[in-house]
């Protein structure tokens, strides 16, 4: 569905950009729904406007991309942004978000809450996939006076974090929970598992997860690096040879679940091998040249 861009502006300087299938439609609806940013902006704060709708109607990845780029635009020319997140976090325009644009987002602050704050939506997709790096330039230090850091706080703190690495790069009470051997029990929620050797995963270890699953599906989901490790050996058909085959309904395979499938395999050929009704809907809508292969 077609969309387009529109934008208010106030007089303070504040701005806010959105994409709409029907303008004139959005527009009333900003005006009348008390949770919408612009409706407290005139509601409570008195500021004149005006609207425009800033582009024709355009294809919605066309949109999502156009809308990115504009909120970061005025970001950087120093307006006062009321969008909440940095936009493209909906639908088509999730592979918008590359290493390469996280990167380019970063770099614009140097206060990592500042940055986990105003661009949620990026600062997400960096931990996600793992970029640490891009955010080594920022200041992570929060200082914090002398006694600060009792184990109660550092266990709060530490359950905002998936794993130690990233307690570690992210919270100041890191220090101080390893300080007084606090880790332990503070950090019991995280993912500990440790990486297995190479080589571990041989035919006969990886017959006996596939074991545990019922379904192909199910092994996959379950334990993906040995599914993978067992596809790649040619042992797939063998070790689930137990494994009832399980059909997927009727328009299960949309462009989000087959970008996301593609994603578990290194080359097309790969995807093509062991999921081939989704490698076969992609060629078929031509999705398949935005997914990223090795």
């Amino acid at each position: 569905m077609k969309r387009c861009i529109y934008i208010y502006e106030f007089d303070d300087k504040s701005i806010y950009i959105g994409l709409t299938n029907n303008y004139n439609t959005r527009i009333k609806r900003h005006l009348t729904d008390k949770n919408s940013q612009i409706y407290k902006k005139i509601k409570y704060k008195n500021n004149k406007y005006k609207v425009i709708q800033y582009s024709d109607y355009i294809s919605e990845k066309d949109a999502k991309k156009l809308e990115i780029e504009l909120i970061l635009k005025y970001k950087n020319d120093g307006y006062n942004v009321l969008n909440k997140t940095s936009g493209g976090e909906l639908g088509g325009c999730v592979l918008y978000w590359t290493k390469e644009k996280c990167e380019e987002i970063s770099k614009n602050y140097t206060v990592l809450k500042e940055f986990r704050e105003k661009e949620s939506v990026v600062y997400s997709k960096i931990l996600k996939q793992k970029w640490y790096s891009l955010l080594e330039h920022m200041q992570k230090l929060d200082m914090k006076p002398n006694g600060y850091w009792t184990k109660e706080k550092c266990h709060k703190e530490a359950l905002k974090y998936e794993t130690r690495t990233q307690y570690y790069m992210f919270s100041t009470s890191y220090s101080s929970a390893k300080k007084n051997k606090w880790l332990d029990e503070i950090c019991s929620h995280m993912n500990t598992k440790k990486r297995k050797k190479k080589n571990y995963w041989t035919k006969e270890k990886c017959h006996e997860e596939a074991l545990k699953c019922k379904t192909r599906n199910e092994f996959k989901k379950q334990f993906s690096n040995v599914y993978l490790k067992a596809s790649r050996s040619g042992w797939l058909d063998e070790i689930c040879s137990h494994m009832r085959y399980q059909i997927k309904p009727k328009g299960y395979w949309t462009k989000d679940r087959c970008v996301e499938e593609s994603k578990l395999y290194k080359t097309k050929m790969e995807f093509k091998k062991n999921s081939r009704v989704a490698y076969e809907k992609s060629i078929k809508h031509k999705w398949i040249d935005e997914m990223k292969f090795k």
